[in-house]
């Protein structure tokens, strides 16, 4: 697959919501392949709103990547979904649906009466819209793999926070990994284990059902005194657990607190508080949610790029290879 006048065997299209990440997916592969695999696609409003898409490329018996993270969640959704149709309706072949951010998977399960399971929800719209398998990085939920009914991947990144806090940090013996909920338990034993030496523990939360934003009450289950603690999470839209996790922990003797944010989900009135001082030591978070929405600007933050794993990904769909096997 190196012959420049050969035709590339498949495309790449982003929606207008990930087109930083999207960019630096297509520029791996096109030097990789030596071949351009970037699918030219116009997305617009009409002057109601109304979402037009249009597919520049000839893609009949083609297969095809659609790369959108779908935070704020509404307006790019709907995008995702008309991209998925007009290639469908182009007659490609296959449709591979990319979302680095899959939003609304925090309801994933009805927790009172009367309430959606809006994760599988999304996963019927997806479905109906012609996609062939869908693709996500590091899903609120593994249980939403089972809402679709076609293949589904959900990318890890404990790995790539490893690789870069491994940089930052050489006595391991110091480091504590937090999860700042039961539920995150497993991501910060498999991120520990990464780091010979370091240990992990739990923050216990009550969250308020009344407000759904708002938690209290942080407890933490385990030994942080003068260590150098990182509360890793798959997501943040607030960043009230991540502040109130690290308050604790610094109550508890703490060294340092950093944190590892998956998903960057915070309106940009969050970020702006963040400019104004945090006793977080280092925020490391990865590029899945668009550049605008993530504090890359601070000087705390640090980038974790998921680009290659993605676009290695790619690559081992395409060749029929083991997807699993790029995580392990």
């Amino acid at each position: 697959m190196n012959d420049k006048n050969m035709e590339c065997p498949f495309l790449i299209f982003s929606g207008r919501n990930s087109q930083t990440l999207s960019q630096k997916i297509c520029d791996y592969l096109n030097k990789k392949l030596n071949f351009n695999v970037c699918g030219e696609i116009n997305c617009e409003n009409f002057s109601d709103g109304e979402i037009r898409v249009q597919i520049k490329n000839n893609v009949r018996g083609k297969e095809v990547f659609v790369i959108q993270s779908t935070n704020s969640p509404a307006d790019n959704l709907l995008e995702l979904l008309v991209i998925i149709d007009a290639l469908k309706r182009a007659s490609a072949e296959k449709i591979t649906t990319i979302i680095p951010y899959f939003g609304y998977a925090r309801q994933d399960r009805k927790t009172h009466g009367r309430e959606p399971i809006t994760a599988k929800l999304m996963a019927n719209l997806i479905e109906t819209a012609g996609a062939n398998r869908v693709v996500c990085v590091d899903l609120h939920a593994g249980q939403i793999q089972g809402f679709f009914n076609i293949p589904m991947d959900d990318l890890k990144t404990v790995k790539l926070f490893a690789e870069q806090i491994k940089k930052d940090f050489t006595n391991f013996e110091n480091i504590v990994v937090a999860s700042p909920d039961a539920g995150g338990a497993k991501r910060a034993e498999k991120l520990a284990s990464y780091m010979p030496g370091s240990s992990w523990v739990i923050c216990y939360k009550n969250r308020h059902h009344d407000d759904k934003d708002n938690v209290s009450d942080f407890k933490i289950l385990g030994e942080v005194k003068n260590k150098d603690v990182i509360i890793i999470d798959d997501v943040t839209s607030t960043f009230s657990t991540i502040k109130g996790s690290a308050t604790e922990i610094l109550n508890q003797g703490a060294k340092t607190v950093s944190a590892g944010i998956a998903h960057w989900a915070c309106p940009n009135e969050i970020t702006d508080k963040l400019k104004q001082g945090t006793n977080i030591t280092t925020i490391y978070v990865t590029n899945t949610c668009p550049r605008s929405s993530y504090p890359i600007s601070l000087n705390i933050a640090k980038e974790i790029d998921v680009s290659q794993l993605i676009s290695e990904t790619i690559l081992r769909i395409v060749n029929h290879d083991s997807v699993s096997s790029l995580l392990e």
